[in-house]
């Protein structure tokens, strides 16, 4: 897909404040869900993560509808997982 045309590269790690995180939890509130279990992925592969300098490819299946979220993060920018 093409990019906004506001779209900058960024120049470091995009790292997301507590405080931003707190804000957005805030705004989003509790909501309660009939369903007790979260999903699970039923299938999980990476392709060759060196077959290209741009992008990785991932794949995944879950066992339920959902929305799986994933963000790049360099070698170097001293998160931890």
């Amino acid at each position: 897909p093409d990019r906004s045309p506001s779209y900058v590269v960024p120049s470091k790690p995009n790292k997301v404040t507590l405080a931003a995180v707190n804000a957005i939890r805030t705004t989003i509130g509790t909501k309660t869900t009939l369903d007790e279990a979260p999903p699970s992925f039923t299938s999980l592969t990476i392709q060759d993560p060196t077959a290209y300098n741009t992008k990785i490819i991932v794949t995944f299946k879950l066992n339920e509808a959902g929305t799986a979220y994933c963000r790049a993060t360099r070698s170097d920018s001293g998160e931890t997982l």
